[in-house]
């Protein structure tokens, strides 16, 4: 159930939303996880705390991080190959 309340939370027609409002929701949306008393679900809790303001951003204009999250990946990637063929 807490799932499904932050997909609906999260979903793009809640951009340009209140942020103070916003912020409280996901606040209350983490106290709901912690209730859970699962290791996971506390784990979770903790990373959404912790990345609280970069989740909150989305709201302003509706970005993600999420192309230079794909950028960095390949670059580890590429440099991952690299390092492998000069061992060879």
């Amino acid at each position: 159930m807490a799932i499904l309340e932050f997909r609906t939370w999260y979903a793009s027609d809640q951009i340009g939303k209140d942020l103070h409002i916003k912020k409280l929701q996901l606040d209350t949306w983490v106290t709901k996880l912690k209730a859970f008393k699962n290791d996971h679900m506390t784990a979770l809790a903790a990373s959404i705390k912790r990345h609280s303001g970069q989740i909150i951003n989305y709201f302003i204009e509706g970005f993600t991080n999420a192309p230079a999250e794909t950028v960095n990946r390949n670059l580890k990637a590429a440099n991952w190959c690299i390092i492998r063929n000069q061992r060879s």
